[in-house]
């Protein structure tokens, strides 16, 4: 369990989640400018009860489709999946009660937790199951994690069949994916299984009667869903004590200042800062060059100056929460001024001019970047920044006109690095020979990523910087303690007592 962060002074937090500049992403990117949604109650409607949530009104509340991360906070709470990620990004059975896996690791046989029924009664069945990955796969938000399942079938009511084109042992990391009931998929408000149920225009999500847990985590209080449709409104209702809860990247751009009293709790992302070469340019084509850049950087400092301490250092490309981070070989390229002055006493060339590229789009990332040009500056290099908008930002990067660039990506709870040797994220020509086999060499054995890791710092072909964290703030007193995972704030939550 994860130690709840906490303030009760003010801070500047931005309430909007990750902006997209830099955020290429393997995951799935969630649509822009989506058609506004019909909500699902106005602020008029909201009741008073001991708990309160935002929704955002001009987006749905279907988790297969919606854009709204305001209206994703509550959604774990009505909808469930076979399997929870922790935030220690393991991953523990929920509607799953077991599974099995096939030799080769491409075959996984899942048992459903028996006696499990939907909000209307109806009990749930591996035929549900089926349906809902074969919705989720469809999707822009999940179809990218499931894009190597190659099928999914139920021999019988509570067995469900997956099969993959590759092997994977960390498959139930990706089967967080919301199960709703068969032929509901596709409704504003698909039926699901979770604790809560989100009546139609009534703005309150109520307890399910059917649930299948005992512990409930409100005292099986009905929650009131009040509108707020941006965060200069989430913190107006969230400081008027109707919204008890609410989510925020203290980073991203757009910042309110809250002035109530209030308790903060640090929640985990696959949200990764990192630094990308392009070797195909004189500066960076030296792989040694490459690696002596992960000397150069103090990444504590650079988490506590720059990001507030809502990130944690990484030197690998896996967070340091997860069992794929290994602390002995990540201690092997953490910073050392000596050694980085060492290395690129040597190696760097007489010519160290260099674009350094970063998008202009988020004004927090380019004071970041600054910060970094004037790091690998004092130690030799040359490097200019340029900032340019999102769509240069791309255009560029696939150009391979540049020679650093600042990147930003949100990973799979398996930390999957292929995208960068043999997809979207292969800039610069990175995608060296064998790199895409070890990305499937890790995949499949059990989740030991020290071969692939060390080859990737080794050649220096990423420099890991920081894994993102988002805050979560809660009205003082609402929670005796709140462990938020991925995806997930109210993974575990445990209610103050009633007053």
């Amino acid at each position: 369990m994860k130690r709840p962060f906490r303030r009760i002074a003010a801070l500047l937090l931005g309430l909007s989640l990750l902006a997209g500049c830099g955020q290429t992403q393997p995951a799935p990117e969630e649509p822009s400018d989506p058609p506004p949604q019909q909500p699902v109650q106005s602020a008029e409607q909201a009741q008073t009860v001991a708990y309160g949530l935002a929704y955002d009104p001009n987006y749905g509340v279907n988790p297969y489709t919606t854009v709204s991360q305001t209206n994703r906070v509550f959604l774990p709470l009505c909808y469930e999946s076979l399997f929870a990620v922790t935030g220690q990004f393991t991953a523990e059975p929920l509607l799953a009660a077991s599974y099995t896996v096939s030799d080769d690791e491409r075959t996984y046989t899942i048992t459903l937790r028996s006696g499990i029924a939907f909000s209307n009664g109806a009990p749930l069945t591996a035929a549900d199951v089926v349906a809902s990955l074969q919705a989720a796969r469809a999707s822009s938000y999940y179809g990218s994690r499931l894009s190597d399942m190659t099928g999914v079938s139920a021999p019988d009511e509570s067995t469900v069949v997956i099969t993959l084109s590759t092997a994977y042992c960390s498959l139930p990391l990706l089967l967080d994916v919301p199960i709703v009931q068969s032929g509901t998929a596709g409704n504003d408000i698909p039926i699901g299984t979770g604790e809560y149920v989100l009546v139609s225009g009534s703005g309150v999500l109520q307890p399910n009667k059917f649930w299948w847990r005992s512990d409930s985590r409100f005292g099986s209080q009905t929650i009131t869903l009040t509108a707020a449709a941006d965060a200069q409104t989430v913190r107006e209702v969230f400081e008027r004590g109707t919204v008890t809860l609410a989510c925020a990247d203290p980073n991203a751009v757009g910042a309110a200042v809250y002035h109530s009293d209030y308790e903060l709790w640090d929640s985990p992302t696959t949200v990764m800062e990192y630094l990308g070469f392009n070797p195909q340019r004189n500066l960076f084509a030296g792989a040694e060059v490459r690696s002596a850049v992960t000397y150069c950087i103090d990444r504590a400092s650079l988490v506590q100056s720059s990001f507030g301490s809502f990130a944690l250092a990484a030197t690998l490309p896996a967070s340091p929460l997860s069992p794929f981070y290994d602390p002995a070989l990540a201690s092997q390229y953490a910073y050392d001024s000596a050694t980085a002055k060492q290395r690129l006493e040597s190696v760097l060339p007489e010519e160290p001019e260099g674009i350094f590229l970063v998008c202009s789009d988020d004004s927090k990332r380019v004071a970041v970047a600054q910060t970094l040009v004037q790091i690998l500056n004092s130690y030799g290099f040359q490097l200019e920044l340029t900032a340019v908008s999102q769509s240069q930002y791309e255009r560029i990067l696939q150009a391979g006109s540049y020679d650093l660039y600042f990147g930003q990506t949100r990973l799979t709870a398996n930390f999957d690095l292929t995208p960068f040797f043999a997809g979207s994220l292969s800039y610069g020509g990175i995608g060296t020979a064998g790199m895409a086999e070890l990305c499937s060499a890790a995949l499949e054995n059990e989740g030991n990523y020290y071969e692939l890791h060390k080859t990737i710092m080794d050649q220096g072909l990423l420099c890991p910087l920081l894994f993102r964290s988002n805050a979560v703030y809660t009205t003082r007193g609402a929670f005796t303690d709140l462990t938020p995972a991925p995806g997930n704030v109210f993974y575990h939550a445990l209610q103050a007592e009633a007053q």
